[in-house]
């Protein structure tokens, strides 16, 4: 998910962090242009697959 996110167009800053208590909880700290950015990229490809493999995303 990083290297297509950071590629993405307006995406500024993407980052991830495995929790170091439960190796199977990460948090994701992304910085977008704008608002529209952020919606244009929850409609990625690599993004609906991230998807189907995470129990909860908080936006």
């Amino acid at each position: 998910m990083i290297e297509p996110s950071l590629d993405g167009p307006y995406c500024l800053a993407y980052q991830p962090y495995t929790d170091p208590n439960d190796p199977a909880r990460m948090v994701v700290v992304e910085q977008w242009a704008d608002r529209r950015a952020l919606d244009e990229h929850f409609t990625t490809s690599h993004l609906h697959h991230a998807r189907q493999r995470v129990v909860v995303i908080h936006v």
